[in-house]
């Protein structure tokens, strides 16, 4: 009888800082406790989402629907996990909203949504002044590039990542990346000799089982191990293929351009800068204006009592102000009200 594990990709998010939340009400937990002790998955989802419904206060919405963004991604539903993360980090938004969003772009780089998942790294990469948050908005980065058609880049941040010490609570994962993503015979002795207990090097030795969900699709694939994965699980997995000649990665599709809504009740912008002094914004606002591109500065104080300042500029007719930016040497994300 073998041990099976959940996908490695799920248990990364237990890598992850937690969220800085506003306590949420007794109440709030004690409807979370009670659902979860369902004895099916429709009637926990059915218990959440009532909960949810007869709350009004922004702590307990968001500890609810951040609950309920877990059970999603528990239960192999990352693409209403991503959108009720997304939903939780804007219910009562705090300097944790950073974690929730990058809990959104898992789960959407889970199922396969590079464009969205991309979007929201970019987004936590612009706004955050946390290091530890950045350095996990970083590897995400580099997973995205892997899934998609940047390997090259991918693989050699990765490995740059193994070798600093702010990386080391991901080095498991980082580490089975590289051999499963380049069989990298390094990165597959360093994680049995340096993560000997880690989940990922109980799959590589056989310890643990695992099956081929969506995880295995977020890399480069060699196409052979993908093969014998589907057909023989985890089991010993490294062992079986030691003396195997791989091929080389399975070319990723190019992701496809986001669809932008072209509703009249919606205002699109393209968020440029995130800064705790006006100066700054003001300053940015500034060259963006030389260069021709309309802007403002938005203020958003936020209940810890600090206030920060966006700078916005206004998307013309043909959606093409972030690639006018980015020519420009500006990086940008969507914005939508």
């Amino acid at each position: 009888m073998h041990r099976y594990a959940r996908p490695v990709w799920y248990l990364l998010c237990f890598f992850c800082l937690l969220p800085v939340f506003s306590a949420p009400s007794k109440t709030a937990q004690d409807q979370v406790s009670r659902a979860l002790a369902a004895a099916d998955a429709t009637r926990v989802q059915t218990s959440l989402e009532g909960a949810l419904a007869r709350t009004t206060n922004p702590s307990d919405m968001q500890y609810l629907l951040s609950s309920l963004a877990s059970f999603h991604e528990r239960t192999g539903r990352p693409d209403l996990a991503a959108l009720r993360f997304q939903e939780a980090a804007q219910a009562a938004p705090t300097d944790g909203s950073e974690s929730l969003l990058l809990d959104a772009a898992r789960c959407a780089l889970s199922g396969g949504d590079t464009v969205l998942s991309d979007t929201l790294v970019r987004k936590v990469m612009l706004t955050s002044f946390s290091e530890p948050v950045l350095i996990r908005a970083r590897l995400y980065s580099a997973w995205i590039q892997l899934s998609t058609s940047s390997s090259a880049q991918a693989l050699s941040l990765l490995r740059d990542f193994s070798r600093l010490p702010s990386y080391s609570p991901w080095l498991p994962a980082i580490l089975f990346t590289l051999w499963w993503s380049d069989s990298d015979v390094d990165a597959l002795s360093r994680l049995k000799a340096e993560c000997p207990t880690s989940v990922e090097a109980s799959i590589v030795t056989g310890s643990i089982q695992t099956a081929p969900v969506p995880f295995w699709y977020l890399m480069a694939r060699n196409q052979e191990r993908v093969n014998a994965f589907a057909r023989e699980g985890s089991q010993d997995l490294a062992g079986k293929l030691a003396a195997r000649s791989p091929e080389p990665p399975a070319k990723a599709e190019k992701p496809q351009a986001p669809k932008v809504s072209s509703s009249s009740q919606e205002r699109l912008w393209q968020q440029v800068g995130f800064f705790k002094n006006v100066e700054y914004a003001q300053e940015l606002s500034m060259r963006l204006k030389k260069l021709g591109f309309t802007c403002i500065i938005r203020e958003e104080k936020r209940p810890s009592g600090t206030t920060y300042y966006s700078v916005l500029v206004s998307e013309d007719a043909s959606h093409g102000s972030a690639a006018r930016l980015k020519d420009a040497g500006y990086e940008s994300f969507l914005v939508i009200e």
